[in-house]
């Protein structure tokens, strides 16, 4: 259980590969092809740090440089304007649009950046270990994500005309090493 001293592991997972793609869109431009090495060395860093096994590095590395490669030539035609930008918004009432005295909404929103066709958007990273397909359950709650629509309207108070969310989701592979005591046959 999780005690507030020590992330779970699939916290620690998914701040691994978010390293890794927070340091790609930040130096794409200024490192060009070595970002995949240096996202896959700071993910890889922050989750020996933090303590998991070489199973789970293995993965990290992979999803990592499979995402870098995914991603490079659209990122080559895009200009980042922003990564990993906080913010902190009042919580309003809904009917009278006050203010709260003492609560805020607050966070840091995974990119901004600008598409080939020079359309601001914000861009939000997330590991997932469920099946991302047509129809499926995950992206039906995509549609209703309050993050997201928080995160839209915290670009717009910063001063950022974004128009839509860029939503890249990696698939956590579902193998996992078998022990040497399953081997049976």
């Amino acid at each position: 259980e999780y005690s507030g001293t020590e992330f779970p592991r699939n916290l620690i997972y998914g701040s691994a590969v978010h390293k890794g793609l927070e340091l790609f869109w930040k130096g794409k431009d200024e490192f060009g092809d070595a970002i995949m090495q240096i996202a896959c060395v700071e993910a890889v860093k922050f989750a020996k740090e933090k303590g998991m096994d070489e199973f789970d590095i293995a993965e990290i590395t992979a999803l990592v440089t499979g995402y870098c490669v995914y991603w490079k030539n659209f990122a080559k035609l895009c200009k980042t304007i922003a990564v990993e930008l906080p913010f902190e918004l009042p919580l309003r009432h809904p009917v009278t649009n006050i203010a709260a005295n003492t609560w805020v909404r607050s966070g840091k929103i995974d990119a901004i950046i600008q598409d080939p066709d020079g359309v601001l958007c914000v861009m939000e990273h997330k590991t997932s270990s469920e099946y991302l397909g047509p129809n499926s359950i995950y992206r039906e709650r995509l549609k209703m994500d309050p993050q997201i629509s928080i995160y839209m309207e915290a670009a717009r108070e910063l001063g950022y005309d974004v128009q839509y969310c860029l939503y890249d989701v990696l698939r956590k592979p579902d193998i996992s090493p078998k022990k040497k005591s399953d081997n049976t046959k």
